[in-house]
Protein backbone atom coordinates (compact mmCIF):
# COMPACT_ATOMS: atom_id res chain seq x y z
CA UNK A 1 0.00 0.00 0.00
CA UNK A 2 1.42 3.30 -0.98
CA UNK A 3 1.30 5.94 1.45
CA UNK A 4 -1.91 7.48 -0.34
CA UNK A 5 -3.56 4.82 0.18
CA UNK A 6 -2.35 4.51 3.68
CA UNK A 7 -3.85 8.07 4.56
CA UNK A 8 -6.88 7.73 2.21
CA UNK A 9 -7.26 4.00 4.78
CA UNK A 10 -6.80 5.86 8.13
CA UNK A 11 -9.49 8.49 6.88
CA UNK A 12 -11.94 6.08 5.45
CA UNK A 13 -11.16 3.78 9.29
CA UNK A 14 -12.08 7.24 11.64
CA UNK A 15 -15.07 7.62 9.82
CA UNK A 16 -15.93 3.78 10.33
CA UNK A 17 -15.42 4.06 14.06
CA UNK A 18 -17.55 7.26 14.17
CA UNK A 19 -20.68 5.79 12.59
CA UNK A 20 -20.13 2.78 15.21
CA UNK A 21 -19.32 5.20 18.20
CA UNK A 22 -22.67 7.01 16.89
CA UNK A 23 -24.79 3.74 16.78
CA UNK A 24 -23.30 3.14 20.74
CA UNK A 25 -23.85 6.54 21.67
CA UNK A 26 -27.72 6.88 20.01
CA UNK A 27 -28.17 2.99 21.57
CA UNK A 28 -27.54 4.67 24.92
CA UNK A 29 -29.87 7.53 25.18
CA UNK A 30 -32.51 5.28 23.17
CA UNK A 31 -32.69 3.05 26.53
CA UNK A 32 -32.79 6.18 28.96
CA UNK A 33 -35.64 7.24 26.98
CA UNK A 34 -37.18 4.13 27.31
CA UNK A 35 -37.01 3.82 31.09
CA UNK A 36 -38.33 7.34 31.55
CA UNK A 37 -41.80 6.32 29.76
CA UNK A 38 -41.68 3.13 31.95
CA UNK A 39 -40.89 4.58 35.32
CA UNK A 40 -44.44 6.90 34.35
CA UNK A 41 -46.65 3.77 33.42
CA UNK A 42 -44.84 1.83 37.05
CA UNK A 43 -45.88 4.89 38.44
CA UNK A 44 -49.47 4.97 37.53
CA UNK A 45 -49.42 1.24 38.47
CA UNK A 46 -47.52 1.60 41.98
CA UNK A 47 -49.66 4.53 42.85
CA UNK A 48 -53.20 2.46 41.74
CA UNK A 49 -52.06 -0.56 43.90
CA UNK A 50 -51.23 1.42 47.01
CA UNK A 51 -54.89 3.54 46.76
CA UNK A 52 -53.04 6.73 45.97
CA UNK A 53 -55.08 7.21 42.67
CA UNK A 54 -58.83 7.81 43.00
CA UNK A 55 -60.05 5.51 40.63
CA UNK A 56 -62.99 6.47 38.77
CA UNK A 57 -64.49 5.42 34.84
CA UNK A 58 -63.07 9.06 34.00
CA UNK A 59 -59.49 8.71 35.59
CA UNK A 60 -59.25 4.92 34.23
CA UNK A 61 -60.19 6.39 30.63
CA UNK A 62 -57.45 9.76 31.11
CA UNK A 63 -54.85 7.17 32.55
CA UNK A 64 -55.95 5.28 29.62
CA UNK A 65 -54.93 7.81 26.96
CA UNK A 66 -52.03 9.32 28.38
CA UNK A 67 -50.59 5.77 28.47
CA UNK A 68 -51.77 5.42 25.24
CA UNK A 69 -50.17 8.96 23.92
CA UNK A 70 -46.66 7.77 26.50
CA UNK A 71 -46.55 4.49 23.89
CA UNK A 72 -47.65 6.08 20.49
CA UNK A 73 -44.52 8.73 21.63
CA UNK A 74 -42.43 5.90 22.07
CA UNK A 75 -43.28 4.17 18.73
CA UNK A 76 -42.34 7.36 17.22
CA UNK A 77 -39.31 8.19 18.78
CA UNK A 78 -38.10 4.77 18.04
CA UNK A 79 -39.14 4.45 14.57
CA UNK A 80 -37.15 7.91 13.88
CA UNK A 81 -34.14 6.73 15.65
CA UNK A 82 -34.10 3.04 13.49
CA UNK A 83 -34.09 5.28 10.53
CA UNK A 84 -30.94 6.78 11.91
CA UNK A 85 -29.64 3.75 13.50
CA UNK A 86 -30.25 1.91 9.33
CA UNK A 87 -28.29 4.98 7.68
CA UNK A 88 -25.66 4.66 9.93
CA UNK A 89 -24.79 0.77 9.97
CA UNK A 90 -25.18 1.30 5.96
CA UNK A 91 -22.31 3.92 6.55
CA UNK A 92 -20.26 1.82 8.34
CA UNK A 93 -20.56 -1.25 6.06
CA UNK A 94 -19.88 1.32 3.41
CA UNK A 95 -16.54 2.38 4.92
CA UNK A 96 -15.86 -1.45 6.04
CA UNK A 97 -16.63 -2.70 2.69
CA UNK A 98 -14.05 0.47 1.33
CA UNK A 99 -10.92 -0.67 3.47
CA UNK A 100 -11.68 -4.30 2.35
CA UNK A 101 -11.40 -3.01 -1.11
CA UNK A 102 -7.98 -0.99 -0.52
CA UNK A 103 -6.57 -4.23 1.54
CA UNK A 104 -7.87 -6.19 -1.28
CA UNK A 105 -9.78 -8.93 1.44
CA UNK A 106 -13.23 -10.40 0.19
CA UNK A 107 -15.87 -11.85 2.15
CA UNK A 108 -16.28 -15.49 1.66
CA UNK A 109 -19.88 -15.85 -0.10
CA UNK A 110 -21.91 -17.41 2.85
CA UNK A 111 -20.69 -14.91 5.01
CA UNK A 112 -21.49 -12.17 2.93
CA UNK A 113 -25.00 -13.60 2.41
CA UNK A 114 -25.65 -14.15 6.05
CA UNK A 115 -24.30 -10.85 6.98
CA UNK A 116 -26.99 -9.03 4.01
CA UNK A 117 -30.13 -11.31 5.10
CA UNK A 118 -29.17 -9.53 9.32
CA UNK A 119 -29.19 -5.97 7.63
CA UNK A 120 -32.43 -6.76 5.85
CA UNK A 121 -33.94 -7.67 9.30
CA UNK A 122 -32.66 -4.55 10.75
CA UNK A 123 -34.48 -2.21 8.41
CA UNK A 124 -37.91 -2.35 10.00
CA UNK A 125 -38.83 -1.15 13.57
CA UNK A 126 -40.64 -4.24 14.59
CA UNK A 127 -37.87 -6.93 13.95
CA UNK A 128 -35.30 -4.62 15.10
CA UNK A 129 -34.29 -6.59 18.72
CA UNK A 130 -34.21 -3.34 20.99
CA UNK A 131 -37.19 -2.11 19.60
CA UNK A 132 -38.88 -4.68 19.73
CA UNK A 133 -37.92 -5.39 23.31
CA UNK A 134 -38.38 -1.75 24.39
CA UNK A 135 -41.88 -1.57 22.31
CA UNK A 136 -42.87 -5.01 24.26
CA UNK A 137 -42.19 -3.35 27.52
CA UNK A 138 -44.02 -0.36 26.94
CA UNK A 139 -46.93 -1.52 25.62
CA UNK A 140 -47.21 -4.17 27.87
CA UNK A 141 -46.69 -1.62 31.11
CA UNK A 142 -49.52 0.18 29.67
CA UNK A 143 -52.42 -2.77 29.39
CA UNK A 144 -50.94 -3.70 32.65
CA UNK A 145 -51.93 -0.45 34.35
CA UNK A 146 -55.27 0.12 32.55
CA UNK A 147 -55.91 -3.58 33.86
CA UNK A 148 -54.98 -2.73 37.10
CA UNK A 149 -57.04 0.24 37.58
CA UNK A 150 -60.43 -1.90 35.81
CA UNK A 151 -59.25 -4.49 38.86
CA UNK A 152 -59.30 -2.06 41.79
CA UNK A 153 -62.85 -0.27 40.18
Amino acid sequence: MNENQQRRAEIIKALYDRSWQNISERRSYEWRAAYMVWIALAAIIVLAVQNELSVQPISIIGIGIIGLFLCLLHTRWLNGLQKQHSLEVKKAIFYEESLRGLADVTLNKNLAKELEARRQTQESLWTDWSASVQLGVTYTLWIASILILFLIH
